[in-house]
């Protein structure tokens, strides 16, 4: 099977902790070429050069995204970007930050802590226009 190519970006994190997921995943994966992971302050935006994606996974931390990151990811202009989000709130704001480029396609909510108050949702967002030059 045709593995497509893959680049991770990981929200600031543990350098040491980041390289032993990564060689553990290339000792047990076939196709690890294809991966790239890498550590990036994704406050600032997307690193430079970021390729051409064709769909983005977000799992920003509980304040979501920064302005300049939902810029970032309208300037890469994905087909569709799969957003998880423990803080709904959060995702409204990065929902309207993100139109009219994109629109919501569905939602899913995740009980991943039983017994609390806390729940994932899970968002898909098709890109439904191009961004306008400013």
């Amino acid at each position: 099977m045709e593995v497509p190519d893959v680049l991770g970006i990981e929200f600031f994190g543990d350098r040491e902790t980041f390289a032993r997921g990564y060689e553990e995943t290339r000792q047990r994966g076939d196709n690890i070429g294809r991966v790239q992971l890498r550590l990036y302050d994704l406050e600032k935006g997307l690193p430079e050069g970021c390729p051409k994606a064709e769909v983005v996974i977000a799992d920003p931390a509980r304040g979501g995204m920064t302005p300049t990151l939902c810029e970032a990811l309208k300037s890469l202009s994905p087909d569709y970007i799969l957003y998880i989000s423990c803080e709904a709130s959060c995702l409204g704001r990065d929902m309207q930050r993100l139109e009219p480029m994109y629109a919501p396609q569905c939602f899913h909510y995740v009980d991943m802590f039983p017994r609390t108050a806390d729940v994932e949702t899970v968002c898909i967002l098709k890109r439904i226009c191009e961004q306008r030059s400013r």
